[in-house]
């Protein structure tokens, strides 16, 4: 599908790097808590890319030749939001020309029925999210009027820009994924949307479906920037902190090949679980291998410790939201030399930690400090062979100031 436009949009202006500090104090990290609907200053991200959402939830501009493009829209009652952050970055909302939404749910196309009134933008999605969006008119919630049904392969050029579309099924039953072209200072890089990246789904197909949609994805070749559907599933706000300080001749830090390609292959793993627990839900949140037991500080949402040693990437532990310092220990099934600890964590991981080791749980040795924790990386720490029965994970920083720990699975060597 190729669309073209006669209206002229204001060129692409770069804002200066006093814009971008005040970007940088809008996504300082704090320990308040925010609200699903906490503001942030809107930034630019790339050339022709700009963060127009909220803290909980991203909307993303695209810019072209002949109009702009907006992806997702946050919930309905941001939508004056989004529009107003699209005015700080410099344009004018009735020059978007597409509204694309990611998926059916209303953080996402909540706000686009009042953002296409306000601008008579054309609304795409996917069929199955179109179908599962007009099911609920009767909740009394403002949905759109369907423009477009997206379909797999498709293609929206506008001016310069063109994106491609893959409906990636699993977080909802039409989740819409797309690549397009970023620029930094001219330099083009190949950008991916994965529409719906949340593994909160129930049943089988569900988890089949999702697993089959990240395997297609990761086979799409050269992909170099993530730009997700939450700015916290690629640390976005502190990318953007890093952006403002960033020098002459410095990477960008929204452009990262091997964390995009590492997050894909944690979502496969995490889906790969999914599915193992979707069929017999029996077999995990029990200790495996040589694991006996495990106990925390605290723990949140049924994200119980055993999470950790039962073998299965999407059980987890979680803490305590907001509190500093908090622990998991796992106790092995006899003492023996152990000489690595792999920790794979959730978003919601820490920026500093320390692990320690013990014979009887009550005296513990500190193996291995870190102080740069990234958002859910996995990390393999070497230290000195040492007997121990049980290993701890001490948290003392939190990378995501909002929330607290979260670990999916930690295992020795």
């Amino acid at each position: 599908m190729r669309i073209k436009t006669s209206t002229n949009l204001k060129t692409y202006r770069m804002w200066s790097i006093v814009f971008l500090l005040a970007c940088q104090g809008a996504v300082a990290q704090s320990d308040s808590a925010p609200s699903a609907h906490e503001l942030v200053e809107p930034f630019q991200v790339f050339d022709n890319l700009y963060y127009v959402g909220i803290f909980r939830v991203s909307a993303h501009l695209l810019s072209t030749s002949e109009g702009l493009i907006l992806i997702d829209t946050t919930f309905d009652e941001d939508a004056d939001t989004v529009l107003e952050n699209i005015r700080k970055v410099g344009f004018d909302p009735k020059d978007i020309k597409y509204i694309l939404v990611t998926h059916a749910h209303g953080d996402h196309v909540g706000g686009a029925r009042r953002i296409q009134e306000a601008t008579g933008a054309t609304v795409g999605m996917a069929r199955k999210d179109w179908e599962l969006l007009e099911s609920r008119e009767r909740s009394g919630s403002p949905i759109p009027k369907r423009d477009w049904v997206v379909k797999e392969g498709d293609t929206l050029t506008l001016g310069d820009t063109t994106l491609k579309f893959y409906v990636t099924p699993g977080h909802t039953p039409g989740v819409l994924s797309m690549t397009y072209t970023v620029y930094d200072q001219g330099k083009p890089y190949k950008a991916l949307t994965f529409g719906g990246p949340g593994l909160n789904f129930r049943g089988v197909e569900n988890a089949e479906l999702f697993l089959d949609s990240v395997k297609r994805l990761l086979a799409l070749k050269n992909m170099q920037v993530s730009i997700p559907p939450h700015a916290k599933l690629n640390d976005g706000f502190a990318k953007a902190r890093a952006l403002a300080k960033r020098k002459p001749g410095d990477p960008h830090p929204f452009v990262t090949p091997g964390e995009l390609k590492s997050w894909l292959e944690s979502l496969g793993e995490q889906a790969q679980g999914k599915l193992d627990l979707e069929k017999n839900p029996d077999a995990y949140f029990k200790p495996r291998g040589d694991f006996m037991a495990a106990k925390a500080s605290s723990t949140v949402g049924g994200n119980l410790p055993v999470g950790v040693i039962d073998g299965n990437y999407a059980t987890r532990w979680s803490s305590q939201h907001k509190e500093d310092p908090q622990w998991i220990a796992v106790e092995l099934k006899k003492a023996r030399e152990i000489h690595a600890i792999t920790i794979r964590w959730e978003s919601a991981s820490a920026s500093e930690y320390e692990v320690l080791i013990s014979m009887d749980g009550q005296s513990w040795n500190s193996v291995a400090t870190i102080r740069d924790g990234l958002q859910g990386e996995k990390r393999t720490l070497a230290f000195t062979p040492s007997k121990a029965k049980f290993i701890k994970v001490l948290g003392t920083k939190r990378a995501v100031p909002t929330f607290g720990y979260s670990i999916f699975e930690i295992s020795v060597e």
